[in-house]
């Protein structure tokens, strides 16, 4: 689909133009070319309209926001203006509960304050070695085996084990094939009711719409695992330093309250989707884009071999491997996990010099902000030098993690993450493509890679 540019046009009454963009009359193509190929369809609105564009899908207008200053007046400036009432966190609340990631108003503030303690420096501190240990434990597996690896997989594998460990201090390695497909189940629901053509609306009438039977099956199962490990660590005469362990001793300052079973639950299970998917498809990303790059693969080299000397990295070296986190920022910045969110607007705003009306449905997207040549010099190339000095872009176009008070509160998480596991597995191995073609990113959920993709494992030690 393509769009000629057009000119604001004045709302009846009003002083502010509304933003350009597509005709309405273009409405059913647009709803079509939105829910198949969403990246595409953004990128082009972005390009041929700036960085506020209005577009239809047959019933609701929506409203395109991808210059820096207008997602720091949504996510940071006036963010209490912009809500999470919209279908896909409705949607999002029906499938995976009331979460820090799904919850409004006092209610997420409360949750906020009772775990941000859960992701203070010190205790992410605590879960560096564990992260190398996955890391290490995964790598020997490829070099015993000798075979090409899936790429996707054994991220997904190291960061659901890390996950594993610092949520429940459990080796959930057997399970580890069940819990996977139960997320993509719910995951692959998700999508289902995105791409449904009554989206629309069910959006307009406010309920989420139903959910399959392998869904329910599916959040069963996560039930019996989370609320299990619960209940054996409450049997424990002492408590493990782990996630849960700490959920379950937090209380509210103000009443004194804890989190009750189902708050832990939804919490614990929002970790464990979101939490270990990201940082995995930021490590694939990453590699990826390494392995296409191989000046840029040997500076990172370099590096870790002057900084470990061949032993195992630790949470001490981290900040003596600017250019190992540059890599993961850079792979984030071009390949952002989380490609689009929702917000609404509860009154009436302006942006950028255009009207936003109370109620309007806002659509924010790193991926295409973070790809923008109006934002970014060579925006396609992969340059992990433009995050060693603060100049060279601005900040409120990179928000992979989001930005403002609901920005993720696993960022340093996932950040300490990806440079220690990156570190752990260079350090020893040269990962190779088995082929030239192109690997093409595809909007589900999360931004993954089109096709499985298999690499090879060279011993950079012998």
């Amino acid at each position: 689909m393509t769009f000629s540019p057009s000119q604001p046009t004045k709302q009846s009454g009003a002083g502010t133009p509304n933003p350009p963009g597509p005709p309405v009359s273009n409405a059913l193509r647009s709803l079509r070319s939105f829910q198949r190929q969403p990246l595409d369809f953004l990128a082009q609105l972005e390009r041929a309209y700036g960085g506020v564009v209005r577009f239809s899908t047959g019933l609701l207008p929506v409203y395109l926001v991808t210059s820096p200053s207008g997602v720091r007046q949504i996510l940071q400036t006036n963010y209490r203006n912009y809500s999470k009432q919209t279908f896909t966190y409705a949607m999002a609340k029906a499938l995976s509960g009331e979460n820090l990631l799904t919850s409004e108003g006092a209610n997420w503030l409360r949750r906020r304050r009772m775990l941000q303690p859960l992701f203070h420096r010190k205790v992410l501190e605590g879960f560096a070695g564990v992260m190398v240990e996955v890391a290490q434990s995964r790598l020997q597996q490829w070099l015993s085996n000798d075979q090409p690896i899936d790429l996707v997989a054994e991220m997904m594998a190291v960061t659901l084990d890390v996950a594993g460990r610092t949520l429940f201090s459990s080796d959930l390695s057997d399970a580890t094939p069940a819990i996977r497909q139960a997320l993509n189940t719910s995951a692959g629901e998700v999508l289902r009711q995105f791409q449904s053509p009554l989206a629309v609306i069910w959006t307009l009438v406010g309920f989420p719409p139903p959910r399959s039977q392998a869904w329910q099956q599916a959040n069963r199962y996560l039930d019996e695992l989370i609320f299990g490990l619960m209940e054996e660590r409450r049997k424990r005469e002492e408590m493990s330093p782990d996630m849960l362990s700490l959920l379950l001793q937090t209380v509210d300052e103000e009443t004194g309250e804890p989190l009750s079973a189902q708050e832990i639950r939804d919490e614990i299970g929002i970790f464990l989707t979101a939490g270990h998917e990201t940082t995995a498809l930021g490590l694939t990303w990453a590699w990826l884009c390494l392995a296409q790059n191989p000046e840029t693969e040997a500076r990172l080299h370099a590096e870790v071999d002057r900084v470990l000397a061949g032993r195992t990295p630790t949470v001490a070296d981290l900040t003596q491997l600017p250019y190992t986190q540059a890599v993961f920022e850079e792979a984030l910045r071009l390949y952002p996990p989380v490609w689009g969110f929702s917000r609404r607007a509860m009154d009436d705003d302006t942006i950028d010099g255009y009207r936003i009306p109370a109620g309007a449905r806002m659509m924010l997207s790193p991926y295409v902000t973070q790809r923008s040549q109006r934002y970014w010099e060579e925006p396609t190339l992969f340059r992990p030098e433009r995050f060693l000095a603060d100049d060279t872009y601005q900040p409120d176009a990179y928000f992979p993690f989001g930005a403002g008070p609901r920005q993720c509160i696993g960022n340093r998480f996932a950040l300490m993450e990806g440079v220690l596991v990156l570190a752990t597995i260079a350090q020893q191995v040269q990962l190779r493509r088995l082929d030239d073609e192109p690997v093409a990113a595809t909007a589900l959920t999360t931004l993954r890679p089109q096709q499985p993709v298999y690499l090879s494992t060279e011993n950079r030690r012998m």
